[in-house]
């Protein structure tokens, strides 16, 4: 896990929902309890380890997460370990699409 007080650039938005809703499951949406490194769930994750920080899981094989590299866009990983870019503008806006697909 990294210690997201010694993580500079992560995103308000993220740091804040953390604060104030925490972390677990939201509606089959698992955000984890801080950011980790990609290596811990993908071996042979398919980018730059150290450049990507994930930060939860749809519970089906994908993971999400910034890339510090790209100014923390925040990125999907499939379950080969290849990142790309999520559609949404920020975190609170992937995780409020996510809730509204679950309806």
């Amino acid at each position: 896990m990294i210690n997201i007080h010694r993580e500079p650039g992560l995103p308000e938005e993220y740091l804040q929902f953390l604060e104030q809703l925490g972390y677990g499951c939201f509606d089959g949406l698992s955000i984890y309890s801080g950011p980790m490194p990609p290596r811990e769930t993908y071996p042979n994750f398919q980018s730059d380890p150290l450049n990507v920080m994930l930060i939860g899981d749809d519970m089906q094989g994908h993971c999400f997460g910034f890339d510090k590299s790209r100014e923390f866009t925040l990125v999907e990983v499939d379950p080969l370990g290849v990142p790309d870019d999520i559609a949404q503008p920020d975190f609170l806006a992937f995780v409020a699409a996510h809730l509204r697909n679950q309806e």
